[in-house]
């Protein structure tokens, strides 16, 4: 398939170019929709989800949206679509974006949800509180003038008063919130192609969540990064070469000055096209999933054979040691004395263990979490410091009518609960 496009960037300071691309794809791409038991979704030419709210394949502006991101930039650390990725408050509250608008779950013993906000004419993205939950960071996609993919960022609060729209940018890949709340980190499809690499990259900017000022930081990373716990850094992973016609790519993880862009090392990566990391809550220890890494005076290889693995970075020492082989991503529990791990499943799921105290052993507890849905990947995360939140995948008709549930599982794997029934009906309700 051939796909040609042209578009015009938002004004917003970063967006001043034009550009006419073709492309040739060996196959159309699916993507995904959300849409709830009554058949309400974006596109016509989609059915009714079974039961809960399901994700769905079909063709549409998704699409086009995914591709024009696709066009502008490497597949290296891309993310095709925004990941799901559920924030969550220290008292147990869950940010959940789907088509109907924003949409807030409490997971007390009697879990409610409702609708806070829901945008119009846009379809919600990500969603995050700030650190004391007294805010909610918001981004919705809709159409600019020429008719191409906008992102617009939006302050409220949780029960959506003051809201306030703070900036609106074009392909943005990934979003985080500050430590004080006072800036979102932004990753975006750069619109001009790395010197060094010859490629179109992503380049990190931030956000003031006050006025909406924003700032370049750092071009040719990684669009997964994360705060440092003092909020005065991010940590990025910074591509310096790249293998020639492959997908392996030699860089560093830095930390990014927010007040200057200046970066110290912090160890040396060889990653794929996919990474992912989390910072301890006590800011000392970063996990990172690669190809490898190693302290940063030593060099990596260029190239390796071997699965994307966990590795744990001491940002005291500059000391790395390996947690476990073939995993997708680790996660840090809040009080930082576990690991949550990710590993390829069977069927479009992944295998989560988790790890205490030395890390050295990992113990399943799921094997049917969602990996993705169309282009986007889907990241489990923490509840609390005893349970794990993540998308379940659940055949509902035959082998291959599946729904998307929300779930809540103990660290042990013995206590599992199903929040997609109070979401289901808070929608019917609404």
């Amino acid at each position: 398939m051939t796909w040609n496009g042209w578009k015009k960037w938002n004004s917003d300071g970063f967006n001043q170019h034009r550009f006419k691309e073709a492309r040739h794809w060996g196959a159309v791409l699916p993507v995904f929709f959300v849409h709830d038991r009554r058949g309400r979704d974006y596109h016509d030419d989609q059915s009714a989800a079974p039961d809960g709210a399901a994700i769905s394949m079909g063709k549409g502006s998704a699409m086009k949206n995914c591709f024009s991101i696709l066009l502008l930039v490497s597949t290296v650390f891309l993310i095709g679509c925004f990941p799901v990725e559920l924030s969550v408050s220290k008292d147990g509250q869950v940010l959940i974006p789907r088509q109907e608008g924003f949409y807030l779950l409490k997971t007390a013993d009697a879990a409610e949800a409702k609708l806070i906000y829901s945008p119009k004419g846009e379809k919600p993205v990500w969603a995050a509180f700030t650190p004391d939950a007294s805010s909610v960071l918001a981004l919705s996609q809709g159409k600019g003038d020429m008719g191409d993919t906008n992102y617009t960022l939006r302050r409220m609060g949780p029960d959506a008063s003051a809201l306030k729209a703070l900036m609106t940018a074009s392909n943005l890949l990934y979003a985080r919130v500050s430590p004080d709340g006072a800036k979102v980190s932004l990753a975006r499809a750069s619109d001009t192609e790395s010197k060094t690499l010859a490629k179109k990259m992503p380049e990190l900017l931030v956000v003031s969540t006050a006025d909406g000022a924003k700032k370049p930081l750092l071009s040719d990373v990684a669009a997964v990064h994360r705060w440092t716990t003092d909020g005065k850094g991010i940590l990025a992973v910074h591509v310096t070469s790249r293998e020639k016609d492959g997908d392996q790519y030699v860089g560093k993880l830095v930390i990014v000055a927010v007040a200057d862009g200046k970066t110290t090392d912090a160890a040396s990566v060889l990653a794929g096209d996919k990474i992912y990391m989390d910072v301890s809550p006590d800011g000392n220890k970063v996990l990172l999933t690669a190809l490898k890494v190693l302290p940063t005076a030593q060099a990596v290889p260029a190239k390796s054979d071997e699965k994307p693995s966990l590795f744990e970075i001491d940002l005291r020492s500059g000391q790395v040691r390996l947690l476990k082989q073939k995993a997708l991503l680790g996660v840090y529990s809040p009080k930082g004395d576990k690991v949550l791990a990710a590993t390829e499943g069977g069927e479009g799921t992944t295998e989560l263990s988790i790890a205490s105290g030395d890390m050295k052993e990992f113990k399943t507890i799921a094997t049917d979490a969602a990996k993705s849905a169309g282009s986007s990947e889907i990241y489990p995360g923490w509840l609390n410091n005893d349970t794990v939140l993540y998308v379940g995948l659940r055949a509902v008709y035959g082998t291959e009518a599946k729904n998307f549930q929300l779930m809540a599982l103990s660290a042990d794997g013995k206590t599992r609960r199903n929040f997609q029934p109070t979401i289901d009906q808070a929608v019917e309700q609404k």
